[in-house]
């Protein structure tokens, strides 16, 4: 019984934390998100940067990208890998919303990483130039080539290609996990991001006319 209540809390945890991690993100891109423009005398004027915008230069273009991509990575992914653990419905109907959320999913990260990617064209940044950025790229071609296969083969067990397997992997379940790490990696460069965004080095401090995002 006890087992039984602490599997029911973790997939308690594991629904509620992408969700709850979504909103977070959304809330402060939505209400919270500030720029910082230092002034020569070292004065900073925090500038808000909440909201959300498609036109043509808009710093507010920016804040998609954040959020598209929790929103698919984070929440859709969970979501799609929780339907074939609960099992709420028949195995085809599950497999149906596996693929929907996958779907939905890879759609979300393709605005937001059109959204950033137009963003530093406008405003006259390099593509490309984090290990954020080539981590997030490496996921989101990993992610896609995961789609064009719906197999959802990651417990084979019979006679697979004349040969006897058990508890087979296929590469579409491999495709996934390195995605899964990947997502990971991720993370941990926002995290890195948002460090270096929070100390500047020296150089763009000096600079009066630069804006310092939270997370450009």
């Amino acid at each position: 019984m006890l087992a039984g209540m602490q599997g029911g809390d973790g997939l308690l945890v594991s629904a509620a934390a992408p969700l709850l991690t979504f909103l977070l993100v959304f809330v402060w891109m939505a209400f919270v998100m500030t720029s910082y423009t230092v002034q020569p005398d070292g004065t900073i004027v925090a500038t808000p940067q909440a909201g959300f915008s498609w036109g043509y230069k808009s710093d507010l273009v920016f804040n998609w990208h954040p959020v598209l991509m929790s929103f698919g990575f984070l929440f859709c992914s969970s979501q799609a890998i929780l339907v074939f653990v609960t099992k709420p419905f028949a195995h085809i109907t599950n497999k149906l919303i596996h693929v929907a959320c996958h779907s939905v999913s890879i759609l979300s990260v393709t605005v937001g990483t059109i959204a950033i990617f137009r963003y530093h064209n406008e405003h006259g940044f390099h593509n490309l130039r984090s290990v954020h950025s080539w981590v997030g790229l490496t996921t989101l071609i990993a992610f896609g080539a995961q789609q064009l296969s719906f197999n959802a083969s990651c417990d084979l067990t019979g006679t697979l290609h004349g040969a006897n397997v058990s508890s087979y992997m296929a590469s579409d379940c491999v495709l996934g996990s390195i995605t899964a790490v990947s997502i990971a990696l991720l993370f941990v460069a926002l995290l890195l991001v948002v460090w270096v965004s929070k100390h500047p080095v020296e150089e763009t401090i000096a600079n009066s006319d630069i804006k310092i995002p939270f997370l450009k």
